[in-house]
């Protein structure tokens, strides 16, 4: 009896164990399964298609858009002029010169593809859609450069659950996935960088004629996008060089693979760069002084608890990297290193022996060369599912791409603004090698004591599931992801939505819960493109934070900066992790009268003139703060602007509206004359009001009013948006 239940034991102890490895295996094959992969992508994708309306906009989408629109006009300007459509004439007739353009050194090929969308849409699409549609843009460059990651990874390490693991890794960082849709340069620059890898290694594999067709498109976009990938070029050409002399190569084969990839690079390059066209070699030489200094950039940013200028100190990227990256993905990265380090280290003293045995004359030439070709491209040993070609190859070219990235950019202390973004192609060679030290701690892990097999799956488990869920929670907010260390000290020492895209959301809270018809805003005014017109409607725009119903305030400056002015209140924050990321303060000083601004105040304007008759008069009607009248010397008493009605008005107030950029512009001291007939006049008196300044009629309707300086000022007098309405009490 005793042996028949000990014998019971051990049939359920078997039956339990066998049915966990049953288990086992089966999510083993799910891992490797194309239809898992196929199933993967397909949500990712859809994630994308669901999610891109949920973004705010930064303010380098409009920047992108205006310099692609005149890169785009220079190449389709002769037969947009000749079009049936006046939108399309006007677009291209008042596009600037690309010769004269201030931002012509700036690659825009993957913009003009869109352009060319609003080309297709006779120019006449709504900002809206337009942002819309550059979102969802940015996404599906993303998406594809998730798809090129995940060949990389399955071309190295061969089938099994690795490749996908790899996937999931670069899917779920939540700070990429979230600016993967409004982040028109950094986004697009990355996802470049791993699309083009992927092809630079598939050349480096096989010099096929395709292959360099394939590599040098691609390397031109990544170059086109940021210039800092040409590094991605050089390092490609290099290590064909390395390996062509391993394989000792005829001289000619040795520098001809690697110029002849070079060469059709820059002819890609120069083809989908219009301004290199004229000149192309003068021009590229502007292009890199242009940049030897990253760009003209005198601003400052928010760092470890400091402003500090564009030359950062050597550990910032570093620094931004540790807090923002997830803790897992760091420390597979150090495993990475270690095991690719300690594999180069033992291939490098095998090889040494071995020539020294063939210098000898100990071994077979011939046989030993072979091997030394296998230790080229990873065979014999190296793969955690039996090494395929190339894998060697794969491991050095990507701890090469980080290590001579990251002290290229200390180096040379290469300009930073806020964040890592400029520095984001980094982090494709960085998830490759936490993926090789996830493979080779499951490697590790493969034969050690099933507990520890157990822990270890899930942990990696947990990791991705705490990812997946963060994303949801915080969404649309991903982009201020911090990790656990991070999460400490970012609220009071870092820039957390330094692009401030969380604003139109604070913006459309203050519409939803004020019933004004029309709300005074201060801060940036971009924000407003990616709102609908209705919304667009119930806004004004100020430059003085005093005379606005609402303040917006962001997190690029210093923690105790951001406490509400006197006269304000806290009216709404965006909180992420317990930081709060942007605010929206409420004026509560100015509840007593409120000024209604007139719409249709400019269809009256039949004349504008001024002192400096050289100015855009027309900025100053034109719907855009951003665009501004200036008198462009320092301001001086006596300088002023005359604006004429077609019909006599009785305005009681007006506003100056200016984006925030431009604030210090706006002239404080200065007097108003009006006029009924252009003949007779007087000075008005003006007291400041929300949203602008209040005038003191006496005459009753005039149809000529005056803004004239009172004071001297190192400043200019600009005026970004002149309107005109009535105070409401």
């Amino acid at each position: 009896m005793r042996e028949m239940g000990k014998q019971a034991v051990m049939n359920t102890g078997n039956k339990y164990f066998g049915s966990l490895n049953n288990m086992k295996s089966f999510f083993a094959k799910c891992l490797a399964s194309k239809k898992t992969v196929i199933l993967l992508f397909a949500l990712f994708f859809l994630s994308g298609v669901f999610l891109f309306r949920d973004y705010g906009i930064s303010p380098d989408e409009d920047i992108e858009r205006y310099t692609g629109l005149i890169n785009y006009v220079h190449v389709m300007g002769p037969a947009m002029r000749a079009s049936e459509s006046e939108a399309v004439r006007a677009t291209a007739e008042h596009a600037p010169k690309l010769a004269t353009h201030g931002d012509r050194y700036y690659g825009v090929a993957l913009q003009c593809i869109m352009i060319f969308i609003e080309h297709l849409f006779n120019f006449q699409m709504a900002l809206r859609d337009i942002y819309l549609m550059r979102h969802a843009f940015v996404f599906l460059n993303y998406f594809i450069a998730g798809v090129c990651f995940y060949l990389i990874i399955k071309r190295r390490f061969c089938n099994g659950a690795l490749p996908l693991l790899g996937a999931l890794a670069f899917i779920l960082y939540p700070r990429f996935f979230g600016e993967a849709f409004y982040n028109i340069k950094d986004s697009l620059f990355f996802s470049w960088m791993v699309i083009s890898g992927y092809f630079a290694l598939r050349w480096l594999e096989d010099r096929k004629i395709k292959n360099y067709f394939f590599a040098a498109a691609a390397l031109a976009v990544a170059i086109n996008t940021r210039i800092l990938g040409l590094s991605l070029l050089l390092l490609a050409s290099a290590f064909a060089v390395i390996i062509s002399i391993r394989k000792n190569d005829a001289f000619l084969r040795a520098a001809g693979q690697p110029l002849a990839l070079f060469g059709l690079t820059l002819v890609f390059w120069v083809l989908i760069t219009p301004f290199l066209w004229e000149n192309p070699v003068k021009n590229i030489i502007e292009t890199f002084v242009h940049f030897k200094d990253f760009e003209n950039w005198t601003g400052t940013h928010f760092y470890m608890g400091e402003m500090i200028s564009r030359h950062v100190p050597w550990h910032y990227i570093p620094v931004w990297m540790g807090i923002t990256i997830p803790i897992p993905y760091i420390a597979m990265f150090f495993a990475g290193v270690a095991v690719i380090a300690v594999k180069a280290a033992g291939r490098l003293k095998k090889e040494i022996a071995m020539r020294d045995e063939i210098a000898a004359g100990d071994v077979d030439d011939e046989l030993e060369l072979n091997d030394l070709e296998a230790l080229d491209t990873g065979g014999g040993e190296g793969g955690f599912t039996g090494a395929e070609r190339g894998a060697h190859l794969y491991d050095l070219f990507m701890a090469a791409l980080f290590f001579c990235t990251l002290f290229g950019y200390i180096i040379l202390r290469i300009t930073m603004y806020e964040g890592w973004r400029h520095a984001y192609g980094i982090y494709f060679p960085f998830v490759y090698i936490a993926v090789y030290g996830l493979g080779a701690a499951i490697t590790f892990f493969k034969n050690k004591h099933i507990a520890l097999r157990r822990i270890g799956a899930c942990a990696i488990f947990a990791s991705f599931a705490f990812l997946f869920g963060w994303i949801i929670v915080n969404h649309p907010y991903e982009y201020v992801y911090f990790n656990s260390i991070g999460r400490m000290v970012a609220e009071r020492n870092f820039a957390l939505d330094y692009w401030m895209v969380s604003h139109a959301d604070l913006i459309r809270y203050a519409l939803a819960n004020d019933s004004r018809p029309r709300l005074v805003i201060s801060g940036f005014n971009y924000h407003v493109q990616i709102l609908k017109e209705d919304e667009i409607e119930r806004l004004s725009w100020v430059g003085r934070p005093d005379s606005a119903d609402y303040r917006l305030q962001d997190t690029r400056v210093p923690y105790d900066q951001r406490k509400p002015p006197e006269g304000y209140v806290v009216y709404a924050s965006i909180i992420v992790d317990g930081m709060k990321i942007s605010m929206i303060y409420k004026n509560t000083t100015i509840n007593s009268m409120h000024a209604e601004i007139d719409p249709d105040a400019e269809n009256n304007i039949i004349r504008i003139t001024s002192s400096r008759d050289d100015g855009d008069h027309d900025a100053l009607i034109d719907g855009d703060p951003a665009t501004r009248w200036t008198t462009r010397w320092p301001r001086q008493p006596g300088d002023f602007i005359m604006v004429e009605f077609a019909e006599p008005v009785d305005y009681d107030c007006f506003s100056f509206g200016s984006d925030d950029e431009s604030a210090n512009d706006i002239s404080q001291e200065f007097n108003v004359h009006i006029s009924p007939d252009g003949i007779r006049g007087m000075t008005t008196p003006i007291i400041a009001i929300d949203g602008g300044y209040r005038m003191a009629l006496e005459t009753g309707p005039y149809r000529l009013i005056v803004f004239e300086s009172s004071a001297a000022s190192a400043d200019v007098w600009s005026i970004g948006e002149l309107q005109f309405g009535y105070i409401k009490r």
